[in-house]
């Protein structure tokens, strides 16, 4: 399952511009070590698929998706009081 690391909301009782929270969101990303780094980089920045992800790190597809949620797990962990991350709802009906 691949998680959508945008998905940022302002914690109860603070109100931060969305500005603020991606920039806070872009510098948690950039101090991420250097293969899981490069790995979300690729794939939510450049918007390159799995396999186009793999392709260009030299990996199975199967070690960016562990690198991919390796970045949530490191990210939720560095994530303070100012914000929090969530997954998308896959199964949610559009509005």
């Amino acid at each position: 399952m691949v998680v959508n690391l945008c998905f940022a909301r302002p914690s109860t009782g603070r109100h931060r511009s969305a500005h603020d929270l991606a920039a806070k969101l872009f510098a948690c990303v950039d101090a991420l070590d250097a293969e899981v780094h490069d790995t979300v980089h690729l794939h939510y920045y450049q918007e390159l698929t799995l396999q186009e992800t793999a392709d260009a790190l030299g990996v199975a597809t199967s070690t960016v998706k562990y690198r991919l949620r390796q970045a949530l797990a490191q990210l939720q962990k560095k994530a303070n009081e100012d914000f929090v991350l969530t997954k998308p709802r896959f199964n949610a009906k559009p509005a």
